[in-house]
């Protein structure tokens, strides 16, 4: 009976976990990462149901991280006449780490920056163009510069979800390197 009994725990244990696994693999790349506290908890959550919708329709994620500051394994080579190469790499290196299939969004409180990289398929397939990532740093920028973060979120999510949702063809990236970045702050 005890063998029974553990044939059946496992077999629930594993249907648990596949249908978990495929939740949890989603919402860990599409998503916002407010490890630097510049959004209210309403506009990380309605940013995150949307950008998990979007990537459910379309394959492709967009992840916003941010930091208080530059963490300190990475400070050493930060260089301030080299900012926007040393963000434009840390953000590739997180969209590498997540195995990204999009754009990565990453925020810096101090040093004040932001960063937008987008992977080279996203752009070559049209589905988001480097003009895309133009149209939503600059205003998540001023709003950030006018200190209206949530306002800065809601609407760079929003760009992202009415761009790569017009279904412009091309197969999500394969990888998360980076075709282009541009910052702000």
């Amino acid at each position: 009976m005890t063998t029974l009994r553990s044939i059946v725990l496992i077999l629930a244990a594993g249907a648990l976990l596949a249908a978990v696994a495929p939740a949890r693999a989603l919402g860990a790349t599409a998503q916002v990462v407010d490890n630097g506290q510049f959004f209210s908890p309403d506009a990380v959550s309605r940013a995150n149901r949307r950008l998990a919708d979007v990537e459910r329709q379309t394959g492709r994620s967009l992840r916003v991280e941010t930091y208080a500051e530059i963490p300190a394994d990475l400070r050493a080579a930060y260089s301030p006449d080299q900012r926007a190469r040393f963000f434009a790499d840390w953000a590739q290196q997180r969209a590498r780490a997540v195995k990204l299939t999009g754009a990565m969004v990453l925020v810096c409180r101090e040093p004040a920056n932001i960063s937008v990289e987008v992977g080279r398929q996203t752009v070559e397939s049209g589905a988001f163009t480097l003009a895309d990532r133009d149209r939503l740093l600059k205003p998540m920028a001023q709003a950030f510069r006018e200190k209206r973060f949530d306002d800065g979120l809601i609407g760079a999510v929003e760009t992202w979800a009415t761009t790569v949702s017009k279904g412009r063809s091309g197969a999500p990236d394969a990888s998360a390197a980076a075709a282009g970045a541009a910052s702000g702050a």
